[in-house]
C-alpha cells in the first residue's frame, strides 16, 4: 500500500542522503532533483509567496518510492484577486524571477511504482483542491517512459491540457573528438576549426575548467561582468545567492564544469555548465562583445566538446530554449511539454488566462529592445553560429 506525505522544507534538509539514494535508483535519476539543486533554490527564493508543498510516496516500510517536489506560489491580478499556482520547484512561469527557463525534469517514482504513485498523488491533489487555484506540471519531457502514465492517471481525476513547451536540444557525442567531427557537416567542421584556429592565431588564447570551490568567487565575478556586457543585466540578490549556493554544492559533489576563454587576458566567452551521468549539461553561457567577430563562443564550444569526450561525456545538453546555436550543433531533439489543470472555482479556470495575459505583455515590453538589436545583428552576419546569442533572454 502507498501512502503521501507532505513534507516541509526543514523535513527535507534532513533527508539529504536518503532522498539522494532515492533519485539515483528512480526513473529520472536527474541532477535538477538531487538535494544539492533542490535545496540550492529553495533557499535562494524561497519568499512569503511560496509555499514549500513538497509530496512523498511511502511503501508499507515507509522507504521512498515517489515524490512530487512542488511549490505553491500566490500571484495577485492587481486588487482583484490572487491565484495560487501549484507547480515543481524551480519553475518561474508567471513569475518575474524566471530563474529556471531551462531546466526540465518529470517526477520520479522507482521503477515499476509508476501508476501506483502517479494515481495516489493525484488522489491526494485532488482531495486538497482548496489549496491551490492551477496545477502546472512544466518542462515534462515528452520521451520519458512515465510521462504517458501520469498523463493517464490525473486524466482520471482533472480536465487536462498538454501544450508543446518546446525542443531540447541535444549533442550525441562520439567516442571521440575525430570521430565527432567526422559526424558533423563539412561546413560546421571547416567553421568550428577556422574559429578555433583564429583565437588563438590572433590572441593570447586560455582555455581554462572551473571546478573547484576555491575559484567559485573569481569565476562568477568573470561570469557576471560577461552577461552584463553582453545582456546588460545584473543579477537580483536571490539569483547571486542560488548561483554561489549552486556552484558550491556542485563543486562538493564534483560536478561542477565551467569552461572560460581569456584573450590576451580579457574573459571573452564562457560556459556556466556541470557534468552528471555522463552528461553535459550547457546551463549558461555569454560571450564579450568586444570580440564577436572573432566568435570566441565557437571556439570555447570546441574545447568544451573536446574536453567532455575525453572526460567520457556521451552527450552535451543544451536544455530548453530556441535558439540557432543550439538548433546548428545539435544533432538530437527532444519534446519538452507541460501539463495545465484548474480547480473547479472561476478563479482557477479562468485566473490563468489573466495571468498569461499579463506575463505575456511583461515579457514583450522586456525583450523588444533586444529582439531589435538582434535583428540588426543577424543582417550583418552571415555565419548561422553567430545569428543567436550564447545565452537565451535571461543568463
Amino acid at each position: 500500500m502507498i501512502t503521501i506525505k507532505r513534507i516541509d522544507a526543514l523535513e527535507f534538509e534532513s533527508m539529504a542522503a536518503p532522498w539522494n539514494d532515492f533519485v539515483s535508483a528512480s526513473t529520472n535519476d536527474n541532477i535538477f532533483l538531487r538535494y544539492e539543486w533542490l535545496m540550492s533554490w529553495w533557499k535562494a527564493f524561497e519568499t512569503t509567496d511560496r509555499t514549500f508543498y513538497f509530496l512523498i510516496a511511502l511503501d508499507d516500510r515507509q522507504a521512498i518510492v515517489g515524490a512530487f517536489p512542488l511549490q505553491i506560489v500566490e500571484r495577485r491580478c492587481g486588487f482583484l484577486f490572487s491565484v495560487k499556482m501549484l507547480q515543481f520547484i524551480g519553475r518561474g512561469a508567471f513569475d518575474e524571477q524566471e530563474t529556471e527557463y531551462n531546466t526540465f525534469m518529470m517526477p520520479p517514482t522507482l521503477p515499476g511504482f509508476e501508476q501506483d504513485v502517479y494515481m495516489e498523488m493525484a488522489n491526494y491533489i485532488d482531495l486538497h483542491r482548496n489549496e491551490w487555484d492551477i496545477v502546472i506540471l512544466g518542462n515534462l519531457l515528452s520521451e520519458h517512459t512515465s510521462t504517458g502514465i501520469l498523463e493517464n492517471e490525473f486524466k482520471r481525476k482533472f480536465e487536462l491540457v498538454r501544450m508543446d513547451q518546446g525542443n531540447n536540444y541535444v549533442i550525441k557525442l562520439s567516442p571521440s573528438y575525430e570521430g565527432f567531427l567526422k559526424a558533423i557537416s563539412r561546413n560546421q567542421r571547416r567553421n568550428l576549426l577556422r574559429r578555433s584556429k583564429r583565437v588563438q592565431k590572433d590572441f593570447d588564447a586560455r582555455f581554462s575548467i572551473v571546478s573547484q570551490q576555491d575559484e567559485i568567487e573569481g569565476y562568477l565575478e568573470s561570469y557576471y561582468v560577461l552577461v552584463r556586457q553582453r545582456h546588460n543585466w545584473v543579477p537580483n540578490p536571490a539569483k547571486e545567492a542560488f548561483l554561489h549556493s549552486l556552484c558550491r554544492n556542485l563543486a562538493a559533489a564534483g560536478w561542477l564544469r565551467c569552461y572560460v576563454l581569456l584573450l590576451d587576458g580579457i574573459p571573452s566567452a564562457t560556459i556556466f555548465g556541470f557534468h552528471y551521468n555522463k552528461k553535459y549539461y550547457a546551463y549558461k553561457a555569454a560571450f564579450n562583445p568586444q570580440f564577436f567577430s572573432v566568435s570566441p563562443g565557437t571556439a570555447l564550444y570546441a574545447f568544451a566538446i573536446q574536453n567532455e569526450i575525453e572526460q567520457g561525456s556521451e552527450e552535451l545538453d543544451y536544455l530548453i530554449g530556441e535558439y540557432a546555436y543550439k538548433e546548428y550543433w545539435s544533432n538530437d531533439v527532444r519534446k519538452i511539454d507541460y501539463i495545465r489543470f484548474n480547480g473547479k472555482s472561476l478563479i482557477s479556470r479562468y485566473g490563468i488566462y489573466v495571468l498569461f495575459a499579463a506575463y505575456k505583455f511583461s515579457k514583450a515590453r522586456q525583450a523588444l529592445p533586444r529582439v531589435l538589436r538582434e535583428k540588426l545583428r543577424n543582417k550583418l552576419s552571415r555565419n548561422p553560429i553567430d545569428r543567436a546569442p550564447l545565452e537565451g533572454p535571461e543568463p
